[in-house]
């Protein structure tokens, strides 16, 4: 059942894109607690053995704690930044690596080759693409054979009909409609 005007069918793998986004949060919920941790440790101080010494500690806590705070964000920005940056680019090379192959294997179809089976690695973002581009090949490797066929039949009917003028011409008359059904599915500019 489609619902208007929201998409029913996509390309990208569905567990993909599960596993591209809980790598995503997962490692900015580790840095979260990374920067919990960091923090933690840079404020973890001694107060004082005296209600005195506990005070200057907490005033100087108090002057502190901004200085605290940027030094802890700039240490977990930085591992965030290298996190995010490893998985876009192993995320990337999943989704990039399918296209070019797509890229190279459509012009190989483009230039005829119709038997070429299209594959991916097992854990690539695009999912039923190969799929779809292997059976519409096979379809028209399917059609091309079939017109061969009826026009090899045809040619061999016609030397048939040369040799016996007077037979009639009805099994060539079929096999040109047969190859004209089969053309006519075949959608052109």
């Amino acid at each position: 059942m489609s619902v208007k005007g929201i998409k029913t069918h996509t390309f990208i793998n569905k567990r993909y894109q599960f596993r591209f986004v809980t790598h995503f949060c997962v490692s900015m919920l580790i840095m979260a607690i990374l920067h919990v941790i960091i923090f933690y440790l840079y404020t973890n101080k001694e107060l004082g053995s005296t209600y005195y010494q506990s005070l200057f500690s907490l005033q100087g806590l108090r002057d502190n704690i901004l200085s605290a705070m940027i030094f802890t964000g700039g240490i977990v920005i930085i591992f965030a930044t290298l996190a995010v940056l490893i998985i876009t680019l192993i995320g990337s090379h999943k989704i990039a690596g399918p296209i070019y192959k797509l890229e190279r294997s459509l012009e190989s179809i483009g230039n005829g080759d119709l038997g070429l089976i299209i594959k991916f690695r097992t854990h690539d973002a695009i999912d039923r693409v190969p799929e779809d581009i292997n059976s519409a090949t096979e379809n028209l490797n399917t059609k091309i054979s079939t017109v061969s066929r009826n026009i090899e039949e045809i040619k061999e009917e016609t030397k048939r009909l040369r040799n016996n003028p007077h037979q009639s011409p009805a099994i060539l008359l079929e096999k040109i409609r047969l190859v004209r059904t089969e053309v006519s599915d075949l959608k052109t500019k």
